[in-house]
C-alpha cells in the first residue's frame, strides 16, 4: 500500500512539474513494465529450452558453422544459455537502468550477425530473425 501511494504521489508530482498528466504516465510505465518483462522472459526461455535443456540441433548446427569443433559446441551452449539467463535476471533487477536493454539489443544485432554471415540458411526459415 506505501508503494501505490508513493507512486500516485510521484505521478501527481510529474504533473505540477513537467505537465505529463497522470494517465499517460500510468500508459508509460504499463508499456515500460510489459516490455521489460517479455524481453526477459523470451532470453530466459532462449537461454534455458534450446540452449540448456534440450540443446536443440539448430543451436548445435549455427555454433558449428561459426567454426567451434565438435567437443566446444556443448560448453558454448551452456555459456551462451548461462549469460541469456544472467541477461534476463539483469532486464528486471535492473529496472529503472538503460545498460540491460541496450545491451540485449546490441547482442541481438550481433547475433543476427553472426548468423547472417555464418548461417544464411536460417535467415529464410519459417521462424527467422528478420521480418
Amino acid at each position: 500500500m506505501g508503494w501505490a501511494t508513493a507512486w500516485s504521489f510521484d505521478r501527481l508530482r510529474l504533473w505540477l512539474e513537467t505537465g505529463i498528466p497522470p494517465r499517460q504516465t500510468m500508459r508509460q510505465t504499463l508499456a515500460h513494465a510489459v516490455a521489460r518483462v517479455a524481453l526477459a522472459l523470451i532470453f530466459a526461455y532462449h537461454g534455458l529450452v534450446p540452449k540448456l535443456l534440450i540443446r536443440h540441433a539448430d543451436e548445435v548446427a549455427m555454433l558449428r558453422d561459426a567454426g567451434l569443433a565438435a567437443s566446444q559446441v556443448g560448453a558454448a551452449l551452456t555459456g551462451v544459455g548461462i549469460a541469456e539467463l544472467a541477461l534476463a535476471l539483469c532486464l528486471l533487477a535492473g529496472w529503472h537502468r538503460r545498460w540491460p536493454p541496450r545491451l540485449a539489443l546490441a547482442l541481438m544485432l550481433i547475433a543476427t550477425m553472426s548468423v547472417a554471415i555464418n548461417s544464411p540458411r536460417y535467415l529464410i526459415a519459417a521462424f527467422n530473425p528478420l521480418p
